[in-house]
């Protein structure tokens, strides 16, 4: 059967990312253990360089006695560069499912079958069950993870998953129950943050406006898909409340809001979890918030080139089944993500530490997975007017 594409085209991603390409964070990454081996080809990566950090880069050279070449980069300019030639240099890819998703529909990937993952039956459910996600009814991520009726193939590897909200200073800030309007309320005026980012903005800003009665529930019943109507009432919402000096920043990247958590500068602000934990380990009177609207929750994938020869789809296998297998999960927990496998499985890595604090939520803000899970608002999507999106996002930071 053949996969209905949809969505947005090449030229419309590079709409949406612009000049990102110039603020590409890129290296060749082979870790310390990392030797040349004369009786095989690399493992040529690209993805981002939270996933893709040190020890698994050594761990996996080191099981397999083969070297890794990681290329880092933003998931807008690994789009980029897959879109322009990129699909003839790696033998994999991994990012955020919803950028992973522009690749698919601009005919970059190949399915892969699910015969060739040795642990996809070991993935979460709402990887393969789109009634499986908590209060969101969008379907996702199972919904964008199957390439045919019957599924016996794959777009993308299930790989990881975690989730978003507010980070909030809790000597400043106590109010109950916490809620993402106190971004917007003036009693924090110039000590809150956003983040510099169209998709992410517009979609937060309108899930806290329609559940708080400020505008209608979205046409399309979730708050990732806005008309441009919605667009619009959303960007009228921001520029109103940035005239009068709401925002502290609209920020765009992890050491950005970790130095203005850190110094004090924020008490509220959109946060990756990574940038919360290192605030914590500084000391900083920083936590992550338990909102009554829900969690933003994420997952990142692996996919292959269509491009790939056979030894190439061969390493990238090993890679996929590697990771899933759950070594990685030892590292990556350590920022707060989560393996795509299931608890069972990445016990067998974790420390008894680790497991009870990163899945039983044992000292975690947050709680366990299984209140995580209740408690998803929705999950990362790309919307179909992209293009309007960044037209107006692009107005809100130029008023």
């Amino acid at each position: 059967m053949k996969e209905k594409r949809e969505g947005m085209s090449r030229r419309d991603f590079l709409y949406y990312t612009g000049a990102a390409t110039a603020g590409v964070v890129s290296a060749i990454g082979l870790g310390s253990a990392g030797k040349a081996h004369a009786a095989q080809e690399s493992f040529k990566i690209i993805g981002g360089a939270e996933d893709l950090i040190e020890p698994i880069i050594n761990e996996f050279q080191q099981t397999f006695d083969m070297k890794m070449e990681t290329t880092l980069v933003t998931h807008a300019v690994l789009n980029n560069k897959m879109l322009t030639g990129g699909d003839r240099i790696y033998d994999a890819c991994e990012s955020c499912l919803s950028f992973m998703q522009v690749l698919w529909e601009a005919g970059v990937l190949r399915p892969i079958p699910v015969k060739d993952l040795t642990y996809f039956n070991d993935v979460r459910d709402w990887f393969v069950d789109e009634q499986a996600v908590g209060t969101d009814q969008s379907g996702w991520p199972a919904s964008k993870i199957f390439y045919d009726e019957k599924r016996e193939y794959v777009k993308y590897a299930p790989q990881l998953w975690s989730y978003d909200t507010l980070a909030y200073n809790w000597e400043k800030v106590n109010p109950m129950p916490l809620t993402r309007m106190l971004l917007h309320d003036e009693k924090y005026a110039g000590k809150t943050g956003i983040w510099n980012d169209p998709v992410y903005g517009f979609r937060n800003t309108a899930m806290v406006l329609w559940r708080h009665g400020l505008m209608p529930r979205p046409k399309f019943g979730d708050e990732g898909q806005l008309t441009r109507e919605e667009v619009d009432m959303v960007f009228e919402f921001l520029v109103e409340k940035k005239k009068h000096g709401q925002y502290r920043a609209v920020w765009d990247n992890w050491p950005q809001i970790l130095d203005l958590h850190s110094s004090g500068e924020l008490w509220l602000s959109d946060a990756w979890q990574p940038a919360v934990l290192e605030c914590q380990r500084r000391g900083a009177p920083i936590r992550y918030a338990y909102v009554w609207e829900g969690f933003d929750a994420w997952c990142h994938v692996v996919a292959i080139p269509k491009k790939a020869s056979e030894e190439a789809y061969q390493r990238a296998l090993t890679f996929i089944n590697w990771w899933n297998d759950g070594p990685p999960g030892k590292y990556i927990c350590e920022n707060g993500y989560l393996l795509a496998t299931s608890n069972d499985r990445a016990k067998k890595y974790l420390t008894d530490a680790q497991y009870r604090k990163w899945y039983l939520g044992q000292g975690r803000d947050c709680g366990p997975i299984e209140i995580q899970k209740r408690w998803l608002a929705h999950w990362d999507q790309w919307p179909t007017e992209i293009k309007y999106y960044t037209k107006r996002w692009q107005q809100f930071l130029a008023a």
